[in-house]
């Protein structure tokens, strides 16, 4: 598996900790409901005086994103949904034990068209599993998960 590394990364010295709060907004409770997917553990809030400040622009390329985490509020810049969520996903892999380092991070994905294929056909996978592996594809900034359902020849799904 080829995991995306981001194209632009300024560390910091210093980190943000404390809980998460959210803008009370669609985009703020889709990007609050990601990062309780990806790290249900984690502390977040969704309220009017939020921490995390969520701006929409229009960028060249799809999924584009600007994440910026200072001591005291996190920046994510994006111009379209799947741009915020791959911000919230390189948010969740910066976490490390309810904090996260300061840094300045630009990114967006080489290929419009990133997939996996998960055979189901060949074995019975339980549902909780069948989301959890889904849950991380999002995460990894996969856009498109291809599902092998039976080996029959063909078959008509009504």
């Amino acid at each position: 598996m080829i995991l995306p590394r981001v194209k632009e990364i300024k560390n910091g010295n210093k980190w943000f900790n404390g809980s998460l709060i959210f803008p009370k907004s669609l985009d703020g409770e889709n990007a609050l409901n990601l990062l309780n997917l990806f790290l249900p553990n984690l502390k977040t809030l969704s309220d009017n005086n939020s921490n995390v400040i969520l701006n929409t622009v229009v960028f060249n390329n799809k999924g584009e994103y600007k994440l910026s985490i200072k001591e005291n509020e996190i920046v994510i810049t994006y111009s379209n949904y799947e741009g915020l969520r791959n911000a919230i996903a390189t948010l969740s892999g910066l976490e490390v034990c309810g904090k996260f380092k300061c840094a300045e991070i630009f990114d967006y994905p080489d290929n419009d068209f990133r997939s996996c294929l998960l055979d189901l056909a060949r074995g019975y996978v339980e549902i909780d599993d069948l989301k959890e592996r889904l849950v991380r594809l999002v995460n990894l900034k996969f856009n498109v998960a291809h599902l092998h359902l039976m080996d029959r020849q063909s078959y008509i799904l009504k």
